[in-house]
């Protein structure tokens, strides 16, 4: 499994459906997109109201977008970690209503580059957002392809210029430690920062994130 990354400033079509926030009291809708996105009978609405109250929540945002009929057809949660460091796309995911419509490159489109007011990734400053998804799974790995996402080498953007946001953000032999002496935890950006690089899950969410469907 690869991680995707996409630059938050390279332009992207803007897409064409309405894109809204997901509060905590949209939660029951939320979860109702997200169960038969992942063929499964979790999370409910608590998941999104833990989410909400988290620590790193701060620095995360909740999009979702809907049908002609209001109805919410696909959400996305990305996460910061501060200015100048990469960013998280999880979870997404699509209702099994509305696969095949866009819904799924929208809400990416939409948690990573902003649209029409609504702040994401690229407003929190984020040097990169990088997702994680099996590649067995062909239409979510389609759905973050269609939505400027690539393979690219850790460290670099796959452009030649390097990604030190991204290298940085992330380093490669520090495991997560208590403060010595302390017996807390590291402070939060660099534990979402670890969690980033797959070392420690975030909360609520499993260390991989499941297929990510519809496109």
């Amino acid at each position: 499994m690869d991680p995707l990354f996409r630059d938050p400033t390279e332009p992207v079509q803007v897409p064409g459906v309405r894109i809204e926030p997901i509060g905590p009291e949209q939660a029951q809708d939320f979860a109702g997109v997200l169960r038969p996105a992942f063929g499964t009978s979790r999370p409910t609405s608590e998941y999104r109201h833990a989410m909400a109250t988290g620590a790193f929540y701060a620095d995360a945002r909740c999009l979702g977008t809907c049908d002609d009929q209001g109805d919410v057809a696909a959400v996305v949660t990305v996460w910061s970690a501060g200015p100048g460091k990469p960013g998280l796309v999880e979870p997404m995911g699509v209702h099994e209503n509305h696969r095949g419509h866009g819904y799924g490159r929208a809400i990416t489109v939409a948690g990573v580059s902003g649209v029409s007011g609504v702040s994401a990734l690229r407003e929190l400053g984020s040097s990169s957002a990088r997702v994680c998804t099996p590649s067995c799974h062909a239409g979510a790995e389609a759905t973050y392809r269609a939505a400027g996402f690539e393979v690219r080498a850790e460290g670099g953007t796959g452009s030649g210029r390097g990604d030190a946001g991204y290298s940085e953000a992330v380093p490669r032999r520090q495991p997560a430690r208590s403060i010595p002496g302390s017996g807390h935890p590291p402070p939060r950006r660099r534990r979402l920062r670890l969690r980033l690089r797959g070392r420690l899950p975030l909360p609520g969410l499993s260390r991989n994130p499941g297929p990510l469907l519809g496109l």
